[in-house]
């Protein structure tokens, strides 16, 4: 950062958080497509190895099974990130209309 170079004003800071926001938000449901992808493959797995060893006592079953447990668990997290991260952009927004047309909404009336 330059010594001279001015602050951003309140509506650019927004509009670059607003931007990373999004950004964010895209590289997360990309996982998230990529988690769904993982899935569908082990539950394929999980069937057709099923169809192999029809009774439940294979190991590769289990280890197949706690996979996708581990799977949806990471999916749902990543779902919660999401939602955390559009929260936050909701908040920057706020900031960037000023403080004078965002007061009254969250001012009681007198």
């Amino acid at each position: 950062m330059s010594w001279f170079s001015k602050k951003p004003t309140a509506a650019e800071a927004a509009k670059t958080a607003k931007k990373e926001v999004r950004s964010s938000q895209r590289d997360i449901d990309k996982e998230i497509r990529e988690l769904d992808r993982r899935e569908k493959q082990v539950m394929a797995d999980i069937k057709k190895r099923a169809k192999v060893a029809p009774n439940n006592s294979d190991s590769v079953l289990r280890t197949l099974a706690s996979q996708m447990v581990q799977i949806r668990s990471q999916r749902e997290k990543m779902i919660k990130a999401r939602a955390h991260v559009g929260g936050m952009g909701m908040k920057g927004e706020g900031f960037g209309e000023g403080w004078s047309e965002a007061a009254p909404a969250h001012c009681p009336p007198l």
